[in-house]
């Protein structure tokens, strides 16, 4: 899941550099690690609109179209 996750993330940041930040590993789990290619996805934060965040998803759901495309291959 690490690495799909930092392909995910290299894919964004190659897309719409600044956009993300980076992976966090940490002692936490929220279901991620129950199956192959789990993640969890914050989108915006305090300082976003909902617009702002809304305007995010088509992005991200591209880049993980985009690498899920290229893993199956």
């Amino acid at each position: 899941n690490l690495r799909f996750a930092a392909a995910w993330e290299s894919r964004m940041e190659s897309l719409y550099p600044g956009l993300t930040r980076p992976v966090l590993c940490g002692y936490r789990f929220y279901n991620q690690d129950v199956c192959t290619g789990a993640l969890l996805i914050e989108v915006g934060n305090n300082r976003n609109t909902l617009q702002e965040a809304l305007a995010a998803c088509p992005v991200i759901a591209e880049a993980l179209a985009r690498v899920h495309r290229e893993r199956v291959r």
